[in-house]
């Protein structure tokens, strides 16, 4: 399965790297959900997702706070000791030295954010939903009719093109072939919906190889130049 780098969510998520030495340039996350390890911190590790970003609010840091350090660090050496993909420090905390520490001796990479918890983990599970969405390819004609996108479907051969041509008046086909849709959960609802997100880019060579295609590939060229001149 293929998932998202983590250099890409610190990227996108603006993310402090509290420890630089870890490298984190190989590393994935798998799903979109993510965990406050509150239970781990108590000790408790039944059930405990090591494929799960782990989030540290005030609520851990308060409780760490209540432990005598040499707890503490026994709770840091029982959380670092599972492979998780990183931990982040939300609201501008900042773990301290044994932390950091345990940390690096066990690979595992911490960031920090200035972002509110649930403001922050809101944003990374809907991000992390549309870049972990499933994805299926189709065969078919992309076309718009009057601002209206009208996708015909059908295996290759049975004539999506010649009922794409004989709209093309008046319209503009944006894309032929092959479609990637992406069935991404709504966020807040349990159905899921669908998106396009791409076309293939075996698009040019099947075009001039079809002479139907490469007529089709003439005539959007008419229309955009017609539109451009618009």
């Amino acid at each position: 399965m293929s998932g998202v780098k983590l250099t890409d969510i610190v990227e996108k998520m603006n993310l402090k790297n509290l420890t630089p030495e870890v490298d984190i340039t190989e590393r994935e996350v798998l799903v979109p959900d993510v965990n406050r390890p509150a239970l781990q911190l108590a000790g408790f590790f039944d059930h405990f997702d090591l494929n799960r970003v782990q989030i540290i609010g005030n609520v851990e840091c308060a409780y760490l706070e209540t432990l005598a350090e040499e707890k503490r660090v026994e709770i840091y050496q029982k959380l670092l000791e599972h492979k998780v993909p990183c931990i982040i420090f939300s609201n501008e905390l900042q773990p301290d030295e044994s932390f950091i520490e345990i940390a690096q001796k066990n690979d595992i990479p911490v960031f920090g954010t200035c972002k509110k918890t649930s403001s922050f983990m809101g944003e990374l599970i809907r991000w992390l939903n549309v870049k972990l969405a499933p994805c299926i390819s189709i065969h078919g004609v992309l076309v718009d009719v009057y601002g209206v996108g009208v996708l015909i479907m059908g295996e290759s051969g049975i004539g999506k093109s010649e009922a794409a041509l004989g709209l093309i008046k008046g319209s503009l086909i944006i894309m032929v072939v092959v479609f990637f849709i992406s069935l991404m959960p709504h966020v807040g609802m349990e159905s899921e919906y669908a998106q396009i997100v791409g076309g293939s880019e075996v698009m040019q060579t099947m075009v001039e190889t079809n002479p139907l295609e490469q007529m089709i590939k003439q005539q959007i060229q008419i229309e955009t130049q017609k539109l451009l001149q618009q």
